[in-house]
């Protein structure tokens, strides 16, 4: 599902972007981006766009190159 991430809480001049959801938990979420500039315990805001709306602070767990040349994402949220 559609969502944005914003840039790193801790530099206000980082910009958001458009990601996808591939996994949602009670505690984390997964997605994908064609960028892997997310560093281990950063912190970032996430907001869904789908059928349910969700804003949330998250913390990056992993970070990951995949197949199709993006980049898989895994995040805690807190």
């Amino acid at each position: 599902m559609p969502a944005w991430v914003s840039g790193e809480s801790s530099d206000r001049s980082a910009r958001g972007r458009d990601v996808a959801v591939v996994d949602l938990s009670d505690h984390g979420v997964g997605f994908r981006d064609g960028r892997g500039d997310y560093h281990i315990g950063a912190t970032h805001w996430l907001i869904v766009n789908g059928t349910s709306r969700l804003s949330t602070r998250i913390r990056i767990v992993s970070c990951r190159r995949n197949e199709s040349g993006g980049y898989d994402v895994g995040a805690v949220f807190f």
